[in-house]
């Protein structure tokens, strides 16, 4: 497929794409072909704090503007004001509105953007057992009205073929260090997420909006069949701070000497920089998944509300992901310890050399 080169020298792509972590790591992959593309940075329009850990810094990606919410109403975002105001002094160029959701599409319209330079998500037609990545790269091999391509692109072939993130030298360096002061310093590491931005909230871990809970025990019984199976690794669980309590109470009930919750000491640069050193994963599907993927990391990946025909995590480096469906969706819980431990037997793990 040859790539398309357009008539209008020096534009400046922009894409436009508020998510959750998970989101943002795939996101990755259309800023890298987009970049390609124009031969010049991507600009990036978002919200949160995930983009400053998978979107700034990464190669092809140019300034990256941040809204603290897309949702909150205009009159009370001082940030919505800020952004708004730098995209109108900013040089027109094509743009990408890759969200799903059409919240924070005003603030293009703000903005003064013409609709002949904007591309929407959701204005094109989407199968609903696609990947999000087969989406996405739908809408990109689509040029807005304003610059048409050169050459046609063939919409068939999938630019897209996996997520990517390069990790800093600093990073890989600071990791280093924290690594050697850890008990498991020289030993193999195999990760667990168990937890999930819904288990943080109050209430009880089963309750029927917790979609992505499974049983403690569940995760203790797998911890022990992988202590078992693997008894030179050590077993981290991971997660954020807000987790760690969560991972004791499983660390507790699997009660293996090799366990450890490294979750209250995992800020995100370490915890990507952890993922590339791992040799393997099993996790419910979350953005720490995707992040794993992303550095190629082998993993077992637990859906329950989302499907993985849609959500997988695809690796750019081809690594392998075993996925256990529920067969209850969209709840977690009715995934059977058998059928993740049978995944666990399926995994190749990466062997990663100690550092």
């Amino acid at each position: 497929m040859r790539r398309s080169l357009h008539h209008s020298a020096g534009v400046r792509p922009l894409v436009v794409r508020f998510g959750a972590l998970g989101d943002m790591v795939l996101l990755g992959a259309a800023l890298r072909e987009l970049s390609v593309r124009y031969q010049t940075p991507v600009d990036v329009l978002t919200s949160g704090e995930w983009s400053k850990w998978v979107v700034e810094g990464q190669p092809g990606v140019g300034t990256v503007y941040r809204v603290a919410s897309r949702k909150r109403p205009f009159w009370m975002s001082p940030s919505q004001w800020h952004v708004v105001h730098q995209l109108k002094e900013r040089p027109p160029g094509p743009v990408w509105f890759l969200d799903p959701s059409h919240a924070g599409r005003q603030l293009l319209t703000r903005a003064g953007i013409d609709e002949a330079h904007v591309i929407d998500f959701n204005a094109v037609t989407h199968s609903s057992l696609d990947h999000i990545l087969t989406k996405t790269s739908r809408v990109i091999q689509r040029s807005p009205k304003a610059y048409p391509p050169i050459y046609s692109l063939n919409l068939e072939d999938p630019m897209i073929k996996g997520s990517l993130l390069e990790l800093p030298a600093s990073w890989r360096a600071a990791f280093e260090r924290w690594l050697a002061q850890r008990p498991f310093a020289n030993q193999r590491v195999l990760l667990f997420q168990p937890g999930n931005s819904v288990t943080t909230r109050r209430g009880r871990l089963a309750r029927a909006t917790n979609l992505k809970y499974w049983s403690l025990n569940h995760w203790a019984a797998v911890l022990q069949e992988c202590a078992a199976l693997y008894p030179e690794h050590a077993l981290l669980l991971i997660g954020t701070a807000q987790e760690a309590r969560l991972n004791e109470k499983i660390a507790t009930l699997a009660n293996r000497p090799q366990i450890h919750n490294v979750s209250k000491d995992l800020p995100l640069d370490r915890l990507l920089a952890l993922c590339n050193y791992a040799d393997g994963m099993v996790s419910v599907d979350t953005g720490p998944a995707h992040l794993a993927s992303a550095v190629g990391l082998p993993m077992v990946v637990l859906f329950g509300p989302s499907r993985p025909s849609e959500y997988r995590p695809i690796s750019a480096y081809g690594s392998q992901v075993v996925c256990v469906d529920t067969p209850k969706p969209p709840y977690l819980r009715y995934v059977e310890v058998r059928q993740v431990i049978e995944a666990v037997h399926q995994l190749v793990l990466k062997r990663t050399p100690l550092l």
